[in-house]
């Protein structure tokens, strides 16, 4: 796929924050709340990514090599492991399903959750602010699972692309060591979705006037929404493009 041909699909981007902007908080509010319609395309999102990034580790064309830090092997590892990190992502993303079959945390467990809930990612260690409600360090912070998450794409699907576009050397580490390229396109739409939602939340009339509510929540979740689509489109790029084992076994 050339950027090009895919310009389309950031342009969407803009369009969705623009959207809820102009949309009344007491409207909009139902879709960006837990479990709802945003939040769980979101989940499905992940659900799709990962089934897609497994399903390509065990169904792979035969004499295909791929490589792991420079040694070769018959499945992509890296596949193996996208997929079992957005299979984690999902069930984070509903709790492991604890809203949708009704089961109370555990008070202990609940102790240690921002949203006594049975997940990990919003365990206070991970938080941006402390039980108290004060900020955390900066140092404290890096446990972060937002920041975490933001490396990890800002790494992965901008910085690596970028580098091997301008370096040949650098294009050759990376195959080396076999890391999946991620097309350029999508790099544009995690950057771009990251821009769009820094401008959206730092407008000056960000704050409903007649309600006295922000938009903020609403672009996060939005915002997170978008990275797991980005996501799901990866992974359908990769299995539209990338060699696999057919049903009957033939090359």
């Amino acid at each position: 796929m050339k950027l090009k041909n895919e310009l389309w699909i950031l342009l969407i981007l803009p369009i969705v924050y623009i959207l809820i902007y102009n949309s009344k908080l007491d409207f909009i509010a139902p879709y960006l709340e837990e479990d709802s319609f945003i939040e769980s395309i979101g989940a499905l999102a992940f659900f799709i990514a990962s089934v897609l990034f497994l399903f390509m580790f065990f169904t792979r064309k035969e004499g295909y090599q791929f490589k792991f830090f420079g040694k070769s092997t018959n499945r992509n590892i890296y596949f193996l492991l996208l997929g079992i990190l957005f299979f984690l992502a999902f069930g984070e993303e509903i709790s492991w399903g604890q809203r949708i079959f009704g089961w109370s945390t555990p008070e202990s467990f609940g102790d240690i959750n921002a949203q006594k809930e049975t997940n990990i990612h919003n365990l206070w260690v991970f938080q941006g602010y402390k039980k108290d409600g004060t900020p955390k360090s900066f140092i404290e912070n890096m446990l972060n699972f937002n920041r975490l998450f933001n490396i990890f794409w800002f790494l992965f699907c901008f910085v690596i692309p970028v580098l091997s576009l301008v370096s040949n050397k650098f294009k050759k580490f990376i195959q080396q060591i076999g890391i999946p390229q991620v097309p350029l396109w999508i790099g544009a739409f995690f950057m771009f979705n990251y821009i769009v939602f820094f401008i959206g939340v730092n407008i000056n009339d960000i704050q409903d006037p007649e309600t006295g509510l922000n938009y903020t929540n609403g672009f996060d979740e939005t915002k997170e929404t978008i990275y797991a689509i980005g996501f799901a489109l990866l992974s359908i790029y990769y299995f539209r493009n990338l060699p696999i084992k057919k049903a009957n076994g033939a090359n």
